[in-house]
């Protein structure tokens, strides 16, 4: 009876061991097949993204056979794999070149690249595409290319570098017709200022050859009288001397401003003022304007176009000289100064006319505009004195109203000391 009992507890047992074991079978088939579902869910995940992906996924064997053809390659080269795979020379469809076909052989079997590199394969119709390509080499050491198609994106970048180059030649060709007006625009300036000079020589001139005139007359007349004596007749002659001597540095003062020099070269401020001054004295005398100069440069020194600048000069004491003329003012004044301001020299000239009235003062500095159109006034002299220190010096002709009036600053760059 003990024998029943224990092998009835023993069948028992063996029962539930059983039990156990097949409900463990049975988890692990559960698990197993679910397992298995998310290894094909993961698949079609993969197999979608694959097929679907807007980028160029490739590989091929050793042999050169395709093993990965993806649809956006099918789509943009216009092969399937099948039809790539009837030809014995796959690459070959791809790059016709047998240097080429080295060469991606080479990168993607051999040498692979991580880096993209730009490629031309053909399509299967065939047009030629720029490429970029990357190979990424697995753990198993299967190689698989990645890429995509930037063809338009080429043609959009060359159509741009084309346009841009069209429109860098219109500006090269418009900028070379803006110079060549301005250099007529300042050989105009130039000979509207000759008239000026010339002008301004007579002026000098008059009173120098009217001393003469009257010293040579007397002489004459003391000669037909007999009434000379040697100290009255050297005294006269030295007279004459002197007023030939006056006229003559008036012609070298002339010449020295109208020379024309290549090159740049270190100047002080203060020589070309004191030069410009000497030519406009017998305006600002006749017109009975006091000119007063201040110089405040350290001995600063400038590279400049030494009678480009004069001229600018000249054009903005002759503009000060019209206003003041113009506007009758009493006690009228120029004053003309440098000082130095960082690395930045400045010759300012101001007047006491008032200043520039607020509704023209956008205006000015604009070729051909003038308030003395109707007395002759070319509009050109603020402008071309403008360029002058833009185009010429890299440095600025700026205005605002004082005070008594307006004051126009020319600014130049400091020459650096030579070693």
């Amino acid at each position: 009876m003990m024998l029943d009992i224990l092998s009835i507890a023993g069948l028992v047992l063996l029962l539930i061991l059983l039990l156990i074991h097949n409900k463990k079978l049975k988890d692990e088939v559960a698990k197993s097949k679910h397992l298995e579902q998310e290894l094909e869910n993961e698949h079609l995940k993969f197999k979608t993204l694959f097929d679907l992906a807007p980028i160029l996924i490739d590989a091929f064997d050793e042999n050169g056979k395709c093993t990965i053809w993806n649809k956006e390659c099918e789509k943009v080269f216009g092969w399937t794999i099948e039809e790539i795979n009837e030809h014995e020379n796959t690459i070959a469809l791809f790059y016709p070149d047998p240097e080429v076909q080295k060469e991606v052989i080479d990168t993607v079997l051999y040498k692979p690249d991580k880096i993209f590199r730009e490629w031309h394969p053909i399509t299967k119709d065939g047009r030629v595409l720029t490429t970029m390509w990357a190979n990424v080499n697995l753990p198993n050491g299967e190689i698989i290319n990645v890429g995509y198609d930037i063809t338009e994106e080429k043609k959009r970048e060359e159509m741009l570098e084309a346009l841009n180059n069209e429109l860098h030649q219109m500006v090269d060709i418009e900028v070379k017709k803006s110079r060549k007006k301005d250099q007529q625009l300042i050989e105009q300036l130039k000979l509207a200022q000759m008239g000026e000079m010339i002008d301004m020589i007579a002026h000098q001139w008059r009173q120098p050859l009217t001393a003469i005139s009257a010293t040579t007359n007397n002489l004459i007349f003391k000669l037909n009288m007999e009434d000379v004596d040697r100290k009255f007749f050297l005294e006269e002659m030295s007279l004459i001397s002197e007023y030939t001597k006056h006229l003559s540095e008036t012609i070298d003062d002339f010449r020295s401003f109208l020379q024309e020099r290549d090159n740049k070269e270190p100047t002080a401020l203060e020589d070309i003022v004191r030069d410009v001054l000497k030519i406009v004295h017998p305006l600002m005398e006749r017109s009975h304007i006091t000119i007063s100069t201040h110089f405040d440069t350290q001995e600063s020194r400038v590279d400049v176009y030494a009678n480009d600048v004069k001229h600018a000069l000249l054009n903005l004491l002759k503009n000060a000289e019209e206003v003041l003329t113009d506007r009758s003012v009493e006690n009228p004044e120029i004053v003309v100064s440098t000082k130095k301001e960082g690395n930045s020299v400045i010759v300012s000239v101001e007047d006491n006319a008032g200043g520039v009235p607020e509704d023209i003062s956008d205006k000015i500095f604009n070729p051909y505009f003038s308030t003395r159109l109707s007395k002759n006034g070319t509009g050109l002299g603020l402008y071309m004195s403008k360029m002058i220190m833009q185009e010429k010096h890299n440095g600025s002709l700026e205005f605002h109203n004082g005070d008594r009036g307006a004051i126009f600053e020319m600014v130049f760059t400091e020459s650096k000391p030579e070693n």
